[in-house]
C-alpha cells in the first residue's frame, strides 16, 4: 500500500490523533469507491444525477491522495488528470 490512514503530513501538523486520521480516511475512501461505484450504476440506467455523484467521488478520491499523500499518490493525480483531458 503506497499510503497509511494512520499519517498524514497534514493533520500530523494539526495534532489530529492518528484513530481520528484513519477514520478520516475510511471515510473519504467508502465515498470515493461507493460513489464510483453509484455514479456509474446511473449512467448505466441513464439517470441525470450521474454527474454530480461523480464529481462529490472525484473530489473526494483527490482529498484522499493529497491528505495522506505519498510520492506513489502522484501518479493517481497524473492519471486522472490526464484522463480528464482525453
Amino acid at each position: 500500500m503506497p499510503f497509511r490512514l494512520d499519517q498524514s503530513w497534514l493533520f500530523s501538523k494539526v495534532g489530529v490523533a492518528s484513530q481520528a486520521m484513519r477514520r478520516i480516511g475510511i471515510v473519504l475512501m467508502v465515498v470515493t469507491v461507493a460513489g464510483f461505484i453509484l455514479s456509474g450504476a446511473a449512467l448505466l440506467f441513464n439517470q441525470d444525477w450521474w454527474k454530480g455523484v461523480g464529481v462529490v467521488s472525484a473530489v473526494a478520491s483527490a482529498l484522499l491522495l493529497i491528505v495522506y499523500f505519498h510520492p506513489l499518490t502522484v501518479l493517481g493525480l497524473v492519471s486522472t488528470r490526464s484522463f480528464c483531458r482525453s
